[in-house]
């Protein structure tokens, strides 16, 4: 049986002793009328005041914990489960989006999104689409003083932007989204972990979980070669208190990527430079690189798609391609070092190998490393992901 991530019993919970007893002899009061004629009556058994008894009987003054449930069942959220269904796999995709680039209120009433218009217009339309919640979308322009300390010494930096922002007011989803994990407030100095249900989760899960986070956070990887990547990192700022809990949320990314076979760096720590926040306390990013070796970042390109990302998703593709389409010479080379080895299974030493397949001096040295030091071409035990 399917374990949930939250339960109507933790959802109602979740609004304080008050409310959730209020929310609970409403319950009482709903099943008794089917059953006792008498408002009243219900009204003594449950010990409630008979005029809010009649009101909830009629449909009026019902609890806030008992419509945000009735809310999230409309929208098949609720008990909140792994399963295959749309409504589900766009919570996943909040969820990821509001570990990167997003803000879940801290008083729970709503949460906003940050991008691309067109990337913000796709999640917008699938919230209306999916849960019914109308959304606004806005351009935000900021200007502020960034202080930084490097080498013990202060420096101020005026800084200038604007972004396009989604704002989603609606508190039942606001409150699941923090029940299923999701840090509210200030996350610059909030203990981030990913939640157990998607690391425990299946493929899918972490997939979706990780093309959304990593299509706000990660640089995609350009070609510096031919046949060669940049490296591309991952990272957070936090404040230094909360440096350890970082690097464990760090270390949990770096855990879901190796599920796809994506290899990465240790967790390191930016010393360079601390910012200096309005409080006083100081902030320092940790973070940690994507192996810039092809094959892993060809695997990246192919395992984890970014999600409402579809400029980087673009330019990724355009280099993964140019990549996958300049590869001949190596496709060149492991089909001589099939050919190679196949003969010498059947008896050909390497000097009749070469003159065979009449090949150019180099590859005399080649043969020899592969046939009697074990070498191998290029790229060649990962040539499935390259192609």
């Amino acid at each position: 049986m399917q374990n949930n991530i939250v339960t109507e019993e933790q959802l109602l919970a979740s609004f304080g002793e008050n409310q959730y007893n209020l929310a609970n002899k409403y319950i009482g009061a709903i099943n008794l009328k089917e059953k006792i004629l008498n408002r009243s009556e219900i009204s003594r058994i449950i010990s409630h005041p008979n005029r809010s008894v009649q009101g909830w009987i009629c449909g009026e003054h019902i609890p806030r914990p008992i419509r945000a449930l009735q809310f999230l069942q409309s929208i098949r959220l609720i008990p909140l489960a792994e399963n295959s269904n749309l409504e589900f796999i766009l919570f996943t995709e909040l969820v990821a989006f509001l570990f990167g680039d997003g803000h879940l209120m801290k008083h729970l009433g709503g949460f906003t999104l940050f991008g691309q218009k067109h990337d913000l217009e796709k999640i917008r339309s699938k919230i209306f689409n999916l849960y019914g919640i109308s959304t606004k979308i806005k351009h935000h322009h900021s200007e502020g003083i960034i202080k930084k300390v490097k080498k013990d010494k202060v420096y101020s930096q005026v800084v200038k932007g604007s972004c396009w922002r989604l704002e989603v007011s609606n508190s039942p989803l606001s409150r699941l989204l923090h029940l299923a994990g999701v840090p509210c407030g200030d996350k610059v100095a909030t203990a981030m972990k990913v939640p157990n249900w998607i690391m425990e989760g299946d493929e899918e899960i972490k997939r979706t979980f990780l093309g959304v986070l990593l299509g706000n956070e990660l640089k995609y990887s350009k070609l510096r070669a031919k046949n060669a990547f940049d490296a591309s990192s991952f990272g957070l700022h936090k404040i230094e208190s909360e440096e350890s809990s970082l690097k464990q949320f760090l270390e949990q990314i770096k855990n879901l990527l190796w599920a796809f076979g994506i290899c990465t760096s240790n967790v390191t720590v930016d010393n360079s430079y601390k910012t200096i926040r309005k409080d006083g306390s100081f902030s320092k990013k940790l973070y940690f690189s994507i192996n810039s070796h092809s094959p892993n970042i060809m695997r990246l390109f192919k395992e984890i798609p970014f999600i409402y990302a579809d400029q980087k998703q673009q330019k990724f593709t355009s280099s993964a391609y140019y990549f996958s389409n300049n590869i001949s010479n190596l496709k060149k080379e492991w089909e001589i070092y099939d050919l190679v080895i196949k003969m010498h299974e059947s008896g050909l030493g390497r000097r009749r190998i070469f003159k065979k397949l009449n090949l150019t001096k180099n590859y005399f040295y080649k043969i020899n490393s592969w046939l009697h030091y074990g070498s191998k071409p290029l790229y060649y035990d990962e040539r499935e992901i390259l192609l």
